[in-house]
């Protein structure tokens, strides 16, 4: 996955139950994270990442509707949100 100003690029936004882990590379000028929020998963994330750094976040998706977004400073609300279907 890859981070940016201000998107995240997902490999889908739909995946199978599971055990996932997410290696997120920063290519964006400005920190970023990868945070998840859903069914069982609470503020799940990797480490802030600085430009062109990586980290990885493992979380276990159960069925639901999953929130992949960027939790630092307004990054989330200028569009780095993403909504992920797990069934």
């Amino acid at each position: 996955m890859t981070e940016s100003e201000y998107s995240i690029t997902l490999p889908s936004n739909t995946m199978k139950v599971g055990s996932y882990t997410f290696k997120v590379t920063n290519k964006g000028q400005f920190a970023h994270n990868l945070t998840v929020d859903g069914p069982g998963v609470k503020d799940k994330a990797t480490p802030t990442l600085s430009l062109g750094s990586s980290g990885d976040v493992t979380v276990n998706l159960r069925q639901g509707t999953y929130e992949f977004y960027c939790s630092i400073d307004s990054h989330k609300d200028k569009g780095m949100d993403d909504k992920v279907q797990v069934s």
